[in-house]
């Protein structure tokens, strides 16, 4: 009885300790960071970051161009237009103007030499606004632009749609063209109360987790899920809406299912789809990344109550091209639901980020309870860091990696597990594989297929002697017939993407991959393969791990990630958990993950990468995510042995180190 008292005594220690020193460490922060930088303007974009974005001239032929548009935030004191000179414009002035149309006051205007605000090459050039009043937010402006010029150079603006901001563009109510680069409003000391939540949510989730983990012991199947929500719901908010890449094009296309389920587009037009007026508006006001404008609505607009429910017909791009739409069911369902109940834009895109990340985590945890060994690693792989930003976001790989994982938990099971005679289990576990087969068979461009063969260890050597010969044969045919199924469904899903790669047999510079071109020059592909990896191979790896995140430019320090590289190759030798040591295992593992890898480059060399780039586009180390327990399981060694109870003190230090790295991000932009 003392020893356990004793016992119990210094858990409670150890946890206050560990508080303590984290509440030292979140007051450290705030003082030397966040409080430091607290009169800063909160940074608003509203062009694409990490897209491409339109243009709008201004020449002798187009010398005026205005642009009406609602401020949607408070205290707003700066813009910023973005332009370049084409051509020769010397002698020519340009006048800049912002006024109020509410009360018809001039808030900014100059004039001057055009090489005063724009040269020939990409500027943002800043406006200081004079005497706006601090309730700016509703406040209807106009930005008027006026090229004083005989010559036939142009004045090249950069320019998007906003049809929640701009009312109108050169007088047209039906042209919703902003030409406004960023706003600056506000000071980050108004959000700095984010960062004391985060901090109060983080410490909560250590003390929960250190009880589950290190002080009652429990197995991952018992923690995995409240980790997952609590981690996950803190990774939602660090990196918030439309933080994650194309999340914009993907909370739409949940956004038009959601419309589908509920019938609420009786006349649908391609191309389009409707949503509610205030979902428009926080739409445009989230940038395609990470910044402290996005912090803001969080903090500020999540629990309004939207007057604005209408329904307006928005261009969108749809990204279920490429995926089943059951992939977007789970975000559409949390989108259903803050309609339904009328709540804010910016907490109906929270909901269909929190209902895909329950779903990520529910198959997750399904996968951890299957699988036969290596589940801490398999723990760990779905809660680091960039896969619980996936899966806690509107992508649809928050429902891709699930499945992945799930199905390599099958594959494992079936092949490795105890299977017992008419065990209804094993022929559950059969349906599930056959569907997630088809699943993966039929996403992303069938780039994941390699993974398939996992399902070639369920008939391994082992089994085959079990069972007479015929029983070999039958499941041999059943196998095959399954390949030429998700082969089938390959070509007839992606017989367009196909037959569009295999065009093409010559490329002038410029141009992009075409496959004929890959299969002449093999050499000149090998070598741009090489150069690749020599180049960007340690950015993947850190992304990987989870060192890089939001639209992979939200990096962090490897101090906090080495914990994590470490930790996952230590939980492929815990007992108990140990993974098969025969030869096939292990080529099977590291030749489908090689072979997707190489798939996985070839289909960004073809999607993206020009012939006069020296180096592939569009890599990052999270489309690698779910081949990490293939390639550790694979790389395990007799040498080390850890214990269960220090399996689980690796795990809680692994979860520490991402939580307080989320703080760094955090502070990065506040």
């Amino acid at each position: 009885m003392t020893d356990k008292n004793n016992k119990k005594s210094k858990n409670i220690i150890s946890i206050m300790l560990q508080l303590l020193i984290l509440a030292i460490l979140c007051m450290l922060i705030y003082k030397s960071q966040v409080e430091y930088g607290g009169d800063t303007r909160i940074k608003y974009t509203l062009m694409a970051t990490h897209k491409d974005n339109g243009q709008i001239v201004l020449s002798k032929d187009n010398p005026v161009i205005y642009q009406d548009f609602v401020c949607n935030v408070p205290d707003l004191k700066k813009l910023q237009i973005e332009g370049a000179v084409n051509g020769s414009l010397s002698n020519s002035n340009l006048m800049v103007e912002v006024v109020g149309l509410d009360n018809g006051k001039t808030y900014y205007k100059k004039t001057g030499a055009l090489t005063s605000f724009y040269n020939n090459k990409k500027k943002k050039k800043v406006y200081k606004l004079k005497d706006m009043p601090e309730k700016t937010e509703g406040a209807m402006l106009r930005v008027i632009m006026t090229l004083e010029t005989e010559l036939d150079g142009e004045l090249i603006l950069t320019a998007n749609t906003k049809p929640g901001t701009t009312t109108a563009f050169n007088g047209n109510g039906d042209d919703h063209t902003n030409i406004i680069y960023r706003m600056r409003y506000g000071r980050l000391s108004d959000i700095s109360g984010l960062f004391w939540f985060i901090c109060i949510w983080l410490m909560a989730s250590m003390a929960i987790l250190y009880v589950l983990i290190v002080v009652k012991h429990y197995a991952p199947e018992k923690w995995f899920f409240v980790a997952a929500m609590l981690i996950g719901m803190a990774v939602q908010w660090v990196i918030p809406v439309y933080g994650v890449p194309d999340e914009p094009w993907h909370m739409d296309t949940a956004y038009n299912l959601s419309n589908i389920i509920m019938r609420a587009d009786k006349e649908p037009q391609y191309g389009t789809v409707l949503k509610r007026e205030c979902d428009v508006i926080t739409s445009d006001l989230l940038a395609n990344d990470v910044e402290s404008n996005s912090y803001y609505q969080l903090l500020h607009d999540s629990f309004d109550k939207p007057d604005n429910t209408g329904l307006i017909r928005v261009a969108y791009v749809d990204s279920g091209n490429q995926v089943p739409d059951i992939v977007y069911l789970p975000a559409a369902l949390g989108i259903i639901t803050g309609r339904v109940f009328g709540l804010s834009g910016i907490m109906t895109y929270q909901l269909a980020r929190i209902f895909s990340l329950i779903v990520y985590a529910l198959i997750v945890w399904v996968a951890i309870r299957i699988i036969p060994f290596c589940n801490s690693l398999l723990s760990m792989v779905g809660l680091s860091l960039i896969a619980l930003q996936q899966g806690a976001s509107a992508s649809y790989d928050s429902v891709i990696n699930a499945f992945m994982l799930l199905f390599i938990s099958l594959c494992f099971n079936l092949a490795y597990g105890k299977q017992e005679k008419n065990n209804k289990n094993t022929k559950i576990y059969i349906v599930l594989l056959v569907v997630t087969a088809l699943f993966i068979a039929t996403v992303k461009g069938g780039v994941y297929t390699p993974l398939l063969l996992l399902m070639f260890l369920i008939y391994n050597k082992k089994h085959i002697k079990k069972t007479n010969n015929k029983k070999v044969l039958n499941r041999t045919l059943i196998f095959a017939g399954v390949i030429v199924v998700v082969v089938g469904v390959v070509l007839w899903r992606f017989y367009p993407t196909l037959t569009s790669i295999f065009a093409g047999e010559t490329l002038s510079d410029g141009s992009n991959y075409s496959l004929s071109y890959v299969l002449k020059h093999p050499a000149a592909v090998i070598y741009t393969f090489w150069r690749t990896i020599m180049k960007h191979g340690g950015t993947y790896m850190l992304g990987l791990f989870g060192g890089v995140l939001g639209w992979h430019n939200v990096k962090i320090s490897w101090i906090f990630i080495l914990p994590v590289v470490i930790g996952l190759l230590l939980l492929v030798h815990v007992e108990n958990e140990r993974p098969p040591k025969d030869k096939l295992y292990r080529i099977i593992s590291l030749g489908i993950s090689a072979v997707t890898t190489l798939l996985v480059m070839l289909a960004m060399l073809l999607a993206f990468t020009s012939t006069e780039d020296s180096t592939i586009w569009g890599i990052q180390g999270r489309y690698f995510i779910t081949f990490l327990p293939l390639v550790l399981s694979a790389l395990s060694t007799k040498m080390i042995n850890v214990s269960k109870e220090r399996a689980n003190g690796i795990v809680y230090i692994m979860l520490s180190s991402q939580m307080i790295a989320l703080l760094q991000v955090v502070v990065a932009y506040i």
